[in-house]
């Protein structure tokens, strides 16, 4: 999962995370609520999709054969 950090200052930290055709990434914790950019059609998302997600320990799974980008703006 080639990710990283696109801006951080004090009020947001912005991170680009792509996963390749079926890739999983590891088990991770967000601790802040954060604002998500779909830059590529997923599988339950669409291009340009926006949602907010809450402070959480999980992990992903890309489960389509071509890769996905998203942006996830972390508020601080």
């Amino acid at each position: 999962m080639p990710s990283g950090v696109e801006l951080e200052n004090e009020q947001v930290r912005v991170l680009r995370v792509r996963y390749g055709p079926h890739e999983k990434g590891g088990l991770h914790q967000h601790v802040r609520e954060r604002v998500v950019v779909n830059l590529s059609p997923q599988l339950r998302a669409r291009f340009g999709d926006v949602r907010m997600s809450g402070a959480e320990t999980h992990s992903e799974e890309n489960a389509t054969d071509e890769s996905v980008e998203r942006l996830a703006v972390e508020l601080k």
